[in-house]
């Protein structure tokens, strides 16, 4: 593996603090209360899901930034590996890389079963919000269709009042009329 490699590595896994190499979360990181994380992120519709939504979604499920950096260079890592090799050698190559950085396998397993599940629970989520929305804009456009029908029923009663009192002020014009025409005039 060349220096260059090695160095990218290194940047991948190991977290450095005034020049003090790292691989473990912050006591700030790892005692995040979760009163102070924000819920899943509402996504306006139409708008797209990003790797910052996701970040919220996991740092709501108690995944700290450290365990996500550690999962993203591992997938990064995983998926620079050329296709072509073997998967138990690139298997072994990233397995040697986290023991090389004190990753624990296990760890960075368990962080990606963790990731999953709050991604899971994120989708169901959405899917109950989802249903929510939906039942209550249904029940909005029975309420909005039961409004048009009533305004369309008071606008053929108008036209129909209005054809009553055409009808009735034409028999009464004719009446009035006759009178005028009784003295001769009209």
């Amino acid at each position: 593996m060349s220096t260059k490699t090695l160095d990218k590595l290194i940047g991948w896994f190991v977290v450095r603090e005034d020049g003090v190499p790292s691989v473990r979360p912050s006591e700030d990181e790892e005692k995040e209360a979760p009163s102070e994380r924000p819920g899943p992120p509402v996504v306006p519709p139409g708008e797209m899901h990003d790797a910052s939504s996701f970040a919220e979604v996991y740092r709501g499920a108690g995944i700290g930034k450290g365990d996500q950096e550690r999962l993203e260079r591992a997938l990064e890592l995983v998926r620079t590996l050329p296709a072509s090799t073997p998967v138990e050698v690139r298997r072994s190559i990233v397995e040697a890389a986290m023991k090389a950085f004190a990753v624990p396998v296990d760890e960075l397993l368990s962080a990606a079963e963790s990731a999953l599940g709050a991604l899971d629970r994120y989708a169901a989520e959405g899917e109950a919000r989802t249903k929510e929305v939906l039942t209550e804009a249904r029940a909005r456009i029975e309420r909005l269709e039961r409004e048009i029908a009533e305004i369309r029923r008071l606008m053929e009663l108008q036209e129909q009042t209005q054809r009553e009192l055409v009808g009735a002020a034409a028999k009464e014009k004719a009446r009035v009329a006759s009178l005028i025409s009784f003295f001769g005039r009209g």
